[in-house]
């Protein structure tokens, strides 16, 4: 998306531009956000202003509190000038939101969702992501960059410094994850936001221009970036639960069943995509790699779901396969 096609800002911001004492009711009325907590680039901007209110000094009283608010960082465009970005009240509580979720706990170890995660969500990511690139918490953040905020930083310096010919967005989303990670966020491991990219190519254009073209304000990326994350993990946490209750149901299936108190969770899950897509076939590989076991013990999953007659052993030249046989269902019931 061409930076000409979208309108500038009638004005670069300048403290200087009104007389303070002259402005004091726009300085009081237009704040940081609208009134429904959005931060809003001039192109919405200026439809919301209040019936009679001056445009551009609505617009400058709006500017003068995002500048009292921003900090600046270490870092500059191609013309020299700094990148800053505020923090208003709406983007303190995603924050906080996210941050709480880490600390609450939003995948707990050794429990049935954690095992869900393991064989699905992290190849979708690096699917999404691939796919995206084809197409073009607290009041003490006020004293240091929190570190969700360098992430997003960090993901917006790469794609906008572009250092190789193919593959930056990608490189971008993974230091973005590589950070979380780093910084004590673990469940970011099972959270995807290309997908979410992918589905609105645009808006994740226009936050970084938004950033480039108003006075280098990263807000626009930031503020874009953080309800992505929030999406994701509302995302995260249905299939978690979708996940679950399948789970459930095929227990409740297996306890009345006379093979139930045989299955480990590898194999009941294995058992699980089986009872869902008739005939898919299995390998020792695949399933090795979905549960991060080896391949003898994979081998050993699937043969013993052979020895209960729910698969069956075919030959495809020399790699032995397994096929999920169509009648699992009325076998468990019997």
């Amino acid at each position: 998306m061409a930076k000409s096609l979208i309108e500038k800002p009638p004005f670069k911001f300048e403290y200087q531009l009104y007389n303070t004492q002259d402005n004091l009711e726009y300085l009081q009325k237009y704040r940081d956000v609208d009134k429904k907590g959005r931060y809003l680039y001039w192109d919405k901007f200026k439809y919301r202003v209040d019936k009679g209110d001056d445009v551009k000094r609505a617009w400058w009283a709006t500017k003068f509190v995002r500048f009292s608010k921003s900090k600046p960082i270490d870092y500059r465009d191609k013309s020299g000038d700094i990148f800053i970005f505020c923090i208003p009240d709406t983007l303190q509580a995603k924050l906080y939101k996210i941050s709480h979720l880490a600390s609450q706990g939003i995948v707990p170890y050794n429990s049935i969702k954690k095992h869900y995660l393991i064989s699905s969500l992290m190849m979708e990511e690096a699917i999404s992501s691939s796919q995206l690139e084809g197409v073009s918490t607290t009041r003490k953040v006020a004293n240091f960059i929190h570190p969700i905020i360098k992430a997003i930083i960090l993901h917006f310096m790469i794609a906008y410094e572009h250092p190789f010919a193919d593959g930056n967005g990608r490189t971008a989303r993974a230091i973005f994850y590589w950070y979380m990670l780093k910084s004590g966020y673990d469940y970011f491991e099972y959270v995807s936001i290309s997908k979410l990219l992918k589905k609105a190519p645009k808006q994740y254009g226009l936050s970084f221009l938004y950033s480039e073209i108003d006075n280098n304000d990263l807000t626009y990326f930031i503020d874009y970036q953080l309800d992505i994350i929030l999406r994701a993990i509302d995302e995260l946490l249905s299939y978690l639960e979708e996940k679950s209750r399948e789970f459930q149901e095929l227990n409740i299936v297996l306890d009345n069943s006379s093979i139930g108190n045989s299955l480990n969770f590898i194999e009941k899950d294995i058992l699980k995509k089986a009872i869902k897509h008739p005939a898919r076939i299995f390998t020792a590989k695949e399933i090795a790699n979905s549960y991060n076991k080896s391949l003898n013990s994979a081998r050993k999953y699937l043969n013993q779901l052979v020895e209960l007659k729910v698969l069956a052993i075919i030959k495809n030249g020399r790699t032995k396969e397994y096929i999920a046989l169509s009648d699992i269902l009325e076998k468990l019931k019997r």
